[in-house]
């Protein structure tokens, strides 16, 4: 996994707003990792069969980095994209990068609506062992992990992704989803997929009260609002998937939104047809992904 070549500076410019502010602790045991009090709030609960290419990151339960994993960890989101592959963000990337966790120690679960579900609790979940991690721009963006378990399932599994010529209507709904709580230190932790209601916004409409401004261009993403103003909304589950209509057309990317009437830019997927395309040149190995237009 080579990140060093690429701009990192964002990430941890939130990283450390993150662990000092939005999580409000001061002091961090040395034992644990930045991401483990935060939850995915608010929202509805949803079933995996509703969104079958969801599939959870995860760290195995190892004891040999000073950072311990006594249980297996979510980290973070990914999109099923084909059969050996799935797409996240680049701060998903980054995060197994800053905390030094090998390649071999991270899997994807897929078919399971439960975050701590097993084969033995969850009938269809299946476990991934990741193969490979590619950052797809040089501003950590996207992701690609390449899997050595493929994904198979009845019907349709893989998500369509948003083309270049695909068009983001203004005030149009979309969904993003993700797991209800990470980590030991939430108070309620049944670890349910959720669903998030979103209204995509025009730029015109994301002057004020935007989460995080400068950490993605206004190029590369879009900004959206969840659709009940009046709910509080708090996640951190970088790279979890925003999608219209059964379409993927956005990825969180390694930041938080917290509070009240608070906007947030998603990275815009159709930005980086291209840049897909073109890791699968490079690599010389096809990558099963369907872009579509509206």
């Amino acid at each position: 996994m080579y990140l060093m070549k690429h701009n990192l500076s964002k990430f941890t410019l939130i990283l450390l707003v993150t662990e000092s502010v939005l999580l409000g602790t001061n002091q961090k045991d040395s034992e644990r990792l930045w991401f483990d009090d935060v939850e995915f709030a608010g929202g509805t609960y949803t079933v995996i069969d509703n969104y079958p290419f969801y599939a959870g990151v995860f760290v195995k339960p190892i004891e040999r980095y000073d950072l311990k994993f006594q249980n297996e960890e979510l980290l973070c989101a990914s999109s099923i994209i084909g059969r050996f592959w799935a797409i996240t963000s680049g701060g998903c990337l980054f995060l197994i990068s800053v905390n030094e966790i090998d390649t071999s120690d991270v899997f994807l679960k897929s078919g399971t609506s439960f975050a701590n579900g097993t084969e033995l609790t969850v009938r269809h979940m299946r476990a991934h062992d990741a193969d490979s991690v590619h950052i797809i721009d040089d501003d950590v963006n996207l992701g690609l992990i390449r899997v050595k378990q493929g994904f198979v399932g009845h019907g349709q599994i893989k998500v369509k992704l948003a083309s270049e010529s695909y068009r983001i209507r203004r005030r149009s709904d979309c969904v993003i989803l993700g797991f209800e709580a990470i980590g030991k230190g939430v108070a309620v932790n049944t670890n349910l997929l959720k669903r998030i209601d979103l209204i995509a916004l025009g730029d015109e409409d994301c002057k004020h009260n935007v989460q995080f401004t400068n950490s993605i261009s206004k190029e590369l993403s879009f900004c959206a609002k969840w659709s009940k103003a009046d709910k509080n909304v708090c996640y951190l589950e970088s790279g979890s998937p925003v999608v219209q209509n059964g379409v993927l057309i956005g990825i969180m990317n390694g930041a938080i939104m917290c509070g009240h009437h608070k906007l947030f830019r998603y990275i815009k997927v159709s930005e980086f047809q291209k840049a897909i395309v073109y890791h699968e040149v490079r690599i010389r190995n096809r990558i099963g992904v369907v872009f579509v237009d509206n």
